[in-house]
């Protein structure tokens, strides 16, 4: 949480730069708020924090998923999901140590291509990695909260919830 009202801003423009097409998103029924996490399929704590998905969703908090594959073959797995037609069924299957199906990039059209082409995702080109800077993202999960606040590593639901109410994401 040690950012200063700088670095908050910086993550909250950039972060709303991003399109939908850049994330595997997760929403309530009713959206109180959202997290956006920076995440690894390979990662022991971004599978814990995924596996509490129910009571983030029935507080109805939407997740929000850029892939940061930093694990060895992550990227190439993620690659996959992120060029697939389901990101959500892949993502969960992967994440759960569950068979997936995955797209190849190159087995989507070319304008499919190209789009992933022109938003960092093709095979183990994912998003850079010069974003964010290695000063704010110590590891996966690293959770952005809608106010810019960061929170590194796993909480629990219930107190990723509390620190969500206390910094007012």
């Amino acid at each position: 949480n040690r950012i200063t009202a700088e670095g908050r801003a910086y993550m909250q423009n950039n972060l709303s730069d991003l399109r939908p097409e850049q994330l595997v998103v997760y929403s309530p029924e009713r959206r109180r708020t959202f997290i956006t996490v920076f995440t690894d399929v390979n990662c022991g704590f971004c599978k814990k924090l995924h596996n509490d998905m129910d009571v983030l969703m029935s507080a109805g908090i939407e997740v929000r998923y850029i892939a940061y594959p930093a694990k060895p073959g992550s990227a190439g797995i993620m690659a996959r999901i992120w060029c697939s037609p389901n990101r959500k069924r892949e993502l969960t299957a992967a994440k759960n140590d569950l068979e997936y199906d995955g797209f190849y990039c190159d087995e989507q059209s070319q304008e499919k291509q190209d789009e992933l082409t022109r938003l960092g995702i093709v095979k183990s080109s994912l998003p850079s990695r010069s974003w964010p800077p290695p000063s704010l993202l110590q590891g996966t999960p690293m959770i952005v909260l809608r106010s810019g606040w960061i929170i590194s590593g796993y909480s629990s639901a219930e107190d990723l919830i509390a620190r969500i109410g206390q910094l007012g994401g």
